[in-house]
């Protein structure tokens, strides 16, 4: 493990703020970012439509809900942030699914691993999120069915849900020089205090995450 760097904000805005500052720096040498759906990062996609720093940056997201069900798929939602708020420009995102066959899993497993090393595609700065129960990405401790890997990809599927995820892998991720957490709500306060403590526990993919990555970790919380 490399370093961990935790900080305190006093709301979502400022830690955003300071995201941009991190993302403007790496943007100097690399423009491919990971970045991660769902709604943590929301807030910082509307900072970034005010900012014309997006127009630079190819956006690999973290992962991707596989469903047609159009309000519960990441790149649909952050499009439609674009659309609002930059003059209908959108940035340039990979992996886009809207377009996609997404019934037969192994075949879009595939070709999104095939489009992704036909890529300029060294990255070397993520933005995840992390869930309650301490997922990143679409990675998950329990509950998880694996249904095919091909190296830096993964479909997956829990039991609660009825739609499949498409993923940068656990491996992959832990493996990118410079990563930012971005953590809020009460119920992931938890989660702040075992990194205080250094409990890196293997049952919670967060956590276990801390342990096993030699990037330069940054923790950002309100």
């Amino acid at each position: 493990m490399k370093k961990i760097i935790i900080k305190k904000f006093a709301n979502t805005k400022k830690i955003f703020s300071y995201c941009i500052k991190i993302l403007n720096i790496e943007l100097n040498d690399n423009k491919n970012i990971i970045i991660s759906g769902g709604k943590t990062y929301l807030e910082f996609y509307k900072a970034l439509t005010k900012n014309s720093i997006y127009s630079k940056i190819n956006f690999f997201l973290s992962d991707e809900r596989l469903t047609k069900k159009k309000e519960l798929i990441n790149i649909f939602n952050i499009k439609k942030i674009f659309l609002k708020n930059s003059n209908k420009k959108t940035p340039n995102f990979f992996y886009d699914i809207l377009d996609k066959d997404i019934r037969n899993k192994n075949r879009l497993l595939n070709n999104i691993k095939n489009e992704f090393s036909n890529k300029s595609n060294k990255i070397r700065l993520a933005f995840l999120g992390v869930g309650e129960d301490g997922h990143i990405a679409s990675v998950f401790s329990n509950n998880n069915t694996i249904y095919a890997v091909k190296e830096p990809f993964i479909v997956s599927k829990n039991s609660y849900e009825k739609f499949y995820r498409l993923s940068f892998t656990f491996n992959y991720l832990k493996k990118i020089d410079q990563i930012v957490f971005v953590i809020h709500g009460k119920k992931k306060d938890y989660l702040i205090d075992n990194v205080k403590k250094k409990n890196y526990l293997r049952n919670n993919v967060f956590l276990d995450f801390l342990q096993k990555t030699k990037s330069k970790v940054h923790i950002l919380y309100a």
